[in-house]
């Protein structure tokens, strides 16, 4: 009887060791976030420097292991002033690090993918971030109420940087006002290339903007993504500019640029393949040639935010184009160039037409130049602009024969531009940062502003300039401030924007293809891209700038094909660049 009574005791005993050992690893499974293969971080700390490490390869830094708790338990945080995240560790989870009252280095290795929401967020003394190129999600919360977070550097390229998102869906591109962010790559975030058909691209990560250019039939895509070369970046394109004499748009061509909001199909433009527009959702109005014939199947479906459709040719053409299923026009307003459209149909509802139809001509300006072989004066298309004024003849140092005559008297007659003195014009002289952007700003209000001379653009809102070596009382400082504030420039530096400095090729590339973009300006741009012999010798963040204004004819190269992008810009140039804008830009 005593034997039955111990081996029942046994079994008893045994059944709580049992128990009570599934408890333990049901509260590991817990505590591990249910990961059964969770490597965790090691933890080093060195009280004397201030510095811990967490490490580990393929580690996980988890809010269970290391997480702050109010009751000191597990206080990992208190004391730390730089906290590194080592090389091999994969992720912070939520809510680790939500609080860190004395860290002021925070530095993130390569192998780092993704940090969890509300990490390093009121981190009161914070000021300098290292991220590491691997990483791909910041979480919601992250490196918020840190206000003295002043420089945060990414090793990797704008590219890169452009790919990583906030837990909220925002682009990371947008850090609490008053951090400057570095790269260690290609700071400019251009890149480029050529598809197999000839067709060449190049996207500016930094403004989003995907320009594409070609000519003859565009080849279709591949079925599935990426569709082509530029479909990498299709989640950052933020708008799209189609140039060149393209005479169809091929499959799938940009499908699933979600981000932009309109589109200009060139005028040659025939067909326009399948696909070539599916699901952009944020597209919501695109002009098209009055030459098409051939919308393709979906060409426009998932395309939810259409609402018009700009068609550069009468109503009877468009009742001619050959639309294919999967386009449904039904909500959309088509305008057409000759009136007011009529009834719905298969075209949808018709309004009343936009100039030209929102088409612009494609050709070069009337007395084009813009060809390599022009002379290295800065010019497009080489036309006399009207009304040369007779204040033109007062300057002794410009003759009526010189090439830039017409136009040092159209920059004058419209007040653009003025003498060096009441004698003299000074056409050969450099052209200054500053007195570019004075004269930049003078454009602005006349033809932008409608010749409102006291519009200053909200430049007295915007406070005081960045820059160590401008004084606020210069004859320039409002243009410079509308120029900052509307993200025309920013300097040479940070600090410094380098007013006396002769303003080279390359610099005004830069300024007025910002200037185009900001106030969405539609210039007449040529079929073509120029290929400029030193092209290599361009900055790569004016590499898209000078394709920019070397097809539209506002700046061309020597007779040799040179650009000569560090080359000083003489005032004579300057003032060829100005008189010829009103010809490239439309309306």
């Amino acid at each position: 009887m005593g034997a039955k009574r111990y081996f029942s005791k046994m079994k008893y005993d045994l059944l709580i060791l049992f128990l009570l050992a599934a408890l333990a690893l049901a509260l590991v499974y817990v505590f591990s976030g249910g990961d059964s293969d969770l490597i965790d971080a090691e933890y080093i700390f060195d009280e004397k420097t201030g510095v811990a490490v967490y490490s580990g390869n393929g580690a996980v830094i988890t809010r269970e292991k290391y997480g702050y708790l109010r009751s000191g338990a597990f206080d990992h945080h208190k004391g730390v002033v730089t906290e590194i995240i080592d090389e091999g560790v994969v992720a912070i989870r939520d809510m680790v690090f939500p609080h860190h009252d004395d860290l002021a280095t925070l530095r993130v290795a390569d192998s780092v993918e993704a940090i969890g929401e509300g990490n390093y967020h009121y981190c009161p003394v914070l000021e300098t971030v290292y991220l590491g190129s691997g990483l791909k999600s910041i979480g919601q919360g992250v490196f918020t109420e840190c206000p003295e977070l002043s420089d945060v550097y990414y090793n990797g390229d704008a590219i890169g940087w452009t790919k990583l998102k906030w837990s909220s869906g925002e682009n990371a591109l947008s850090f609490p006002e008053g951090v400057d962010l570095h790269y260690s790559g290609d700071v400019s975030g251009t890149v480029s290339g050529t598809e197999d058909d000839g067709t060449e691209w190049v996207f500016d990560a930094l403004t989003g903007e995907l320009l594409i250019a070609g000519t003859g039939a565009m080849d279709s895509c591949l079925e599935s993504a990426p569709y082509n070369s530029w479909h990498k970046y299709a989640d950052s394109v933020a708008s799209l500019e189609i140039a060149g004499s393209l005479e169809s748009i091929g499959a799938s061509a940009f499908r699933d640029l979600a981000g932009i909001a309109e589109a200009s199909v060139p005028g040659d433009v025939t067909e326009i393949g399948a696909d070539a527009f599916r699901d952009c959702t944020g597209l919501k109005s695109v002009s098209l040639p009055g030459e098409l014939q051939k919308i393709g199947t979906n060409a426009f479906s998932g395309c939810s935010g259409l609402t018009d459709i700009y068609f550069a040719g009468a109503e009877s053409d468009w009742e001619k184009i050959d639309v294919m299923p999967g386009n449904d026009f039904g909500r959309v307003t088509v305008h057409f160039a000759d009136g007011e459209g009529m009834g719905a149909g298969r075209s949808g509802g018709q309004g009343p037409a936009s100039p030209s139809g929102g088409q612009g001509p494609t050709s070069a300006p009337s007395g084009g130049g813009g060809s390599a072989s022009s002379p290295s004066d800065g010019r497009g298309p080489a036309s006399a602009p009207s009304g040369e004024g007779e204040r033109v003849s007062a300057f002794t140092d410009v003759s009526a024969s010189a090439w830039y005559a017409p136009h040092v008297a159209d920059c004058v007659e419209k007040g653009l531009m003025a003498g060096t003195s009441g004698r003299t014009f000074s056409p050969e002289a450099d052209m200054t940062r500053s007195m570019f952007v004075q004269t930049l700003y003078k454009y602005y209000q006349l033809r932008v502003r409608g010749g409102d001379p006291d519009h200053s653009g909200g430049a007295e809102d915007r406070g005081a300039l960045p820059f160590v070596d401008v004084d606020e009382g210069a004859y320039y400082a409002e243009a410079l401030k509308w120029a900052v504030s509307q993200g025309i420039t920013a300097g040479v530096t940070q600090t410094r924007f380098d007013p006396d400095a002769p303003v080279t090729r390359e610099q005004i590339a830069s300024f007025l293809k910002n200037f185009i973009s900001r106030y969405r300006l539609v210039c007449v741009t040529y079929g073509r891209r120029f290929r400029f012999t030193d092209g290599d010798e361009i900055s790569p963040y004016a590499k898209a700038a000078v394709d920019v204004v070397s097809r539209t004819g506002m700046m061309v190269g020597d007779t040799r094909g040179r650009f000569n992008p560090k080359a000083p810009a003489k005032r004579c140039e300057v003032a060829a660049v100005f008189s010829n804008l009103d010809n490239v830009i439309l309306g």
